[in-house]
């Protein structure tokens, strides 16, 4: 999936959402995680890829563990991980080859702090009167 295709799909899942909630079409995009309790879409996208990537990593099997590495040592810009792994080290500002260490600062606390700070106090308190 390319970056537009991931942009279109968070697009059409919030036109979605709305649709479900019956909510006007003009509700603003960040009120519908806040409503949902839930993270925005792209965040929730790159918290499961990232789990999914650190697991492999750290599997019981040599080859899974292999694989997952040369992805992202070799295949940075050209493997599917090694694009996922460059594209959340940019977005939550983690070193890439500290992901094979087991030396990185990310978790699943690094997105959520990232949501967190991407809301303000208004539009907290916005959510709050529609929920």
């Amino acid at each position: 999936m390319t970056c537009v295709q991931l942009l279109d799909f968070c697009t059409t899942w919030r036109k979605g959402v709305r649709r479900v909630w019956d909510l006007p079409y003009t509700t603003h995009r960040y009120l519908l995680p806040l409503l949902g309790r839930c993270l925005p879409v792209l965040n929730e996208i790159c918290r499961r890829s990232m789990n999914f990537i650190i697991t492999c990593l750290s599997h019981t099997s040599s080859l899974v563990k292999y694989i997952a590495h040369h992805s992202i040592r070799f295949g940075l810009n050209f493997s599917l991980v090694g694009r996922n792994v460059l594209y959340c080290s940019r977005r939550y500002g983690f070193d890439v080859y500290d992901v094979l260490t087991n030396n990185t600062r990310f978790s699943s606390d690094t997105i959520h702090s990232r949501a967190r700070s991407e809301v303000t106090e208004a539009q907290l308190h916005e959510a709050d009167f529609f929920a």
